[in-house]
């Protein structure tokens, strides 16, 4: 079983992608051999495609920024497109 920490946590976390990649390693349960040489990126891009529902992480302050961030650059491609 993953041991993810609480929300409320992860914010204080030294470095939380980190920990999410540690966690999709141990996810994976290959061996420790394949599991160095497994290429996490792909893997991280998934999280979000298995992700349901994103409204618990809305109780982070990070994760509200990250949103604004997304609708500010997308209304600023769609102004530049015009």
């Amino acid at each position: 079983m993953l041991r993810l920490p609480a929300l409320g946590q992860c914010e204080n976390l030294p470095d939380p992608k980190e920990l999410l990649h540690d966690l999709l390693r141990e996810a994976s349960e290959l061996s420790p051999r394949r599991r160095a040489r497994l290429r996490i990126g792909p893997i991280v891009r998934l999280v979000t495609e298995y992700t349901q529902d994103f409204a618990p992480l809305r109780a982070l302050p990070a994760f509200n920024t990250l949103e604004q961030d997304l609708r500010d650059a997308i209304a600023g491609n769609r102004w530049d497109e015009r």
